[in-house]
């Protein structure tokens, strides 16, 4: 399963979701870690590579690249186009976008404990019961007329109801 599926929320098991918030937390940081880890080791190996490369062009500058005078500017540029250096800095590359994606999957799961949270609150508070209606009002749909809607409104001190006497006494 993929992180846009852990983030998902079940409002019908919130119970289950709070309970696995804090696992998903965990999963999701030891991957975060361990992709920070392959990243660095990558970058080492960037480095190292870029040493290398360095050493062999200092050593024999004409034999190596053909050049004349290896200035700064000329041995950097001659790494970079370095196939070598090139196919190692891709997969450091790699790395660091699979680091930023993780860190972003991490960053969601943190904030999927908030909307768990106001979920839970809305639960508490009564935002998916069902309506309610009073007795009074009750009994007036139950007759199907709307002479009882308005009998049943009416005694239930419906403000809809007052709000229309005062209307028509107007």
């Amino acid at each position: 399963m993929g992180w846009k599926e852990d983030i998902a929320i079940d409002q019908d098991r919130l119970d289950w979701e709070l309970m696995r918030q804090p696992l998903l937390m965990v999963e999701y940081t030891e991957l975060l870690a361990d992709a920070q880890d392959v990243r660095d080791r990558k970058k080492e190996k960037l480095d190292l590579t870029r040493s290398k490369i360095d050493y062999r062009i200092r050593s024999d500058p004409e034999g190596e690249t053909g050049l004349m005078k290896p200035t700064e500017a000329a041995i950097s540029n001659t790494i970079l186009a370095d196939n070598e250096y090139r196919k190692v800095n891709d997969e450091y590359m790699k790395a660091v976008h699979h680091v930023r994606v993780l860190e972003g999957a991490r960053n969601a799961v943190d904030q999927r404990k908030s909307v768990l949270v106001k979920l839970a609150d809305l639960w508490i508070a009564g935002y998916w019961a069902e309506p309610r209606i009073k007795k009074e009002a009750k009994e007036g749909l139950e007759s199907k007329s709307t002479e009882g809607v308005r009998q049943g409104l009416e005694r239930s001190g419906s403000r809809m109801m007052k709000r229309k006497n005062k209307e028509e006494g107007a």
